[in-house]
């Protein structure tokens, strides 16, 4: 009867052993888990700020790009001079007009 009992409590402390080894094994196992985790949402969050950092850089160059570009236009406006007397093309063709009408008096 003994050696049955004796038995029965390696048999216990066996099955306690082995559950404990695979409880152990898992609590690893998901810590290995959890660090993968962790290390992924890092790589996640470093490549999102990555992303909007090259965002607001570029944004910013053509930002300042544009505003060169204005700024080059208006200077160029400033600077344009004209080269004749705009006025002149309008007494031009009054005269045209009026020798045109003396020519067609004189043709009735």
């Amino acid at each position: 009867m003994e050696e049955h009992l004796r038995q029965m409590r390696e048999k216990m402390e066996v099955n306690k052993l082995s559950h404990d080894l695979k409880r152990k094994q898992e609590k690893d196992f998901l810590t290995h888990i959890r660090k993968l985790d962790e290390l992924e949402k890092q790589r996640y969050n470093m490549g999102k700020h990555a992303i909007n950092n090259d965002f607001v850089y570029y944004n910013g160059k053509i930002v300042g790009e544009n505003n060169d570009k204005k700024k080059r236009d208006n200077e160029g406006k400033h600077a344009e001079k004209y080269n004749y007397f705009p006025f002149v093309s309008g007494d031009l063709i009054e005269k045209h007009r009026a020798s045109l009408g003396a020519q067609l008096k004189n043709d009735l």
